[in-house]
């Protein structure tokens, strides 16, 4: 009985690993497999001189246009950052309204909402010094 259980868990193991790999090989066949038409092999020099310069050439583009789109994405990051920094203010501010229209609503909140934070500043102090003193 424990043998077969034994056997059972090892092939649902070795089933999965095997699924899990298979899976991660198609992704990365994937991303390596768009150079492939680079690799030219000709007999006559100035020939394969040509397919050299014509290799670092789109090399050269395809890195281009890599860092063009990086530096895209960045500018892209920093605008969201921005906006949802802007939109955070927005709010506040509709709560500090909220607040002033029904100051009985909110008592209590304030005080429990900054004790816990210095609660929590205290504990990462704690951690700090302690890590310190390991060190």
């Amino acid at each position: 009985m424990n043998k077969y259980r034994i056997l059972n868990v090892t092939m649902i193991l070795l089933l999965s690993f095997g699924l899990s790999t298979k899976s991660d090989l198609k992704n990365k066949e994937i991303i390596y497999k768009k150079d492939d038409f680079l690799e030219l092999k000709v007999n006559n020099p100035k020939v394969m001189y040509e397919i050299d310069k014509i290799k670092s050439d789109y090399l050269n583009e395809k890195d281009a246009v890599k860092d063009k789109y990086q530096k895209r994405i960045a500018r892209i990051k920093e605008s969201r950052n921005e906006e949802l920094k802007s939109l955070r203010k927005l709010y506040r501010k509709r709560f500090k309204q909220l607040r002033k229209k029904y100051p009985d609503a909110f008592k209590g909140l304030n005080s429990e909402k900054a004790n816990q934070s210095k609660v929590k500043k205290n504990n990462k102090n704690i951690k700090k010094q302690n890590n310190k003193s390991k060190d």
